[in-house]
């Protein structure tokens, strides 16, 4: 079981320019301090990064271990090797400080959260190997965290799935839902509709839909397969809203009727719904869905996006309105966007 950590968290950060011809950095090297109640860590670490603006993440690491001495450590943030390589020019265009955001786990324990958020100077983001030296004689001191048991949290990959909601919100939830299910049901009809209004039409959630097949069938269920059809065509929430509808006990014949009615092509409709390409499509959505540890229907990953990815903590099981509300609020106010 995880227990209570205190973190204490410095860092020396600066941009490497490498992209002179453009002006604007690829990469950040980052030298942190990191003690555990008052300790230095001593180690391999699991760390995650995120450089964040007043909206959003610009860029998500996937998860590094880094080798901790004497509680200090060095990465090198978007060289391939080690995480995604970093969009400096996003960086330069964002409009704000940017800021560096860390979290760190030891094996088989809980992520939490590293101290408060590094500030990020705009003039770092420019051709020259510019160092960032504080007033304090060179540390930025994260503010000591107590590491309540946490949610897993996970990085999924998310790039064309159906969504609602402006890209640009400050957070995102994603959804991993089952056609056939009784609770992902109520989730349509009772859950999401107050989702939409309160957060998603109002710009500060996007939410994001993997549909995945139900455990009682074989993988190419038949209902998933048509939702990903529906979605090529642009028609997905509409053929959702009938799916869920149904009930979950559909033949063949009723799932193109239902097409019908919510004005899909059936010629394309048809061809999808029989190709190898949406079962393929099915499996994919399953496979994502066992790599984030996803084992039970809703389940829900929130969090920040970039590049088409999500990082986030994973809320297994069925929520009402007001859990799910409170999470986004906790969220929200963590970026400081209530």
């Amino acid at each position: 079981m995880p227990f209570s950590l205190r973190f204490l968290v410095c860092a020396l950060v600066w941009f490497l320019g490498l992209g002179l011809e453009r002006g604007y950095a690829e990469m950040i090297n980052y030298q942190g301090r990191l003690s555990i109640h008052g300790v230095p860590f001593e180690g391999v670490g699991r760390f995650r990064f995120a450089v964040m603006n007043e909206t959003r993440a610009l860029w998500l690491s996937s998860e590094l271990k880094v080798h901790v001495s004497k509680g200090e450590y060095s990465v090198r943030l978007g060289d391939s090797a080690q995480a995604p390589s970093i969009d400096g020019e996003l960086l330069r265009q964002s409009g704000q400080p940017p800021r560096l955001r860390i979290w760190f786990a030891r094996e088989g324990e809980a992520w939490v959260k590293a101290g408060a958020d590094v500030p990020l100077d705009m003039h770092l983001v420019t051709p020259e190997l510019v160092s960032r030296t504080p007033s304090d004689g060179g540390a930025v001191a994260g503010s000591p965290v107590d590491a309540a048991p946490a949610s897993p949290f996970v990085t999924l990959h998310v790039a064309g799935g159906p969504s609602l909601g402006s890209e640009k919100a400050p957070l995102t939830l994603v959804e991993f839902t089952d056609l056939r299910s009784p609770a992902c049901a109520r989730f349509q009809s009772e859950v999401l509709p107050r989702l939409k209004s309160a957060y998603i039409d109002t710009g500060k959630l996007r939410l994001i839909t993997r549909v995945l097949p139900s455990s009682s069938i074989s993988p190419e269920d038949s209902l998933a397969r048509a939702a990903w059809c529906a979605h090529a065509q642009g028609k997905f929430w509409a053929m959702r809203e009938r799916l869920f509808a149904a009930g979950g006990s559909l033949s063949a014949e009723a799932v193109t009727t239902m097409s019908q009615e919510a004005q899909l092509d059936s010629a394309r409709f048809g061809a999808c719904f029989t190709d190898a390409q949406s079962a393929n499509a099915v499996l994919k959505e399953q496979a994502d869905a066992v790599k984030a540890g996803i084992t039970t229907v809703p389940a829900f990953v929130l969090g920040s996006s970039a590049a088409g990815m999500v990082a986030g903590v994973r809320l297994d099981g069925e929520f009402t309105y007001e859990r799910l509300a409170a999470e986004i609020e906790k969220n929200l106010a963590s970026e400081g966007r209530q």
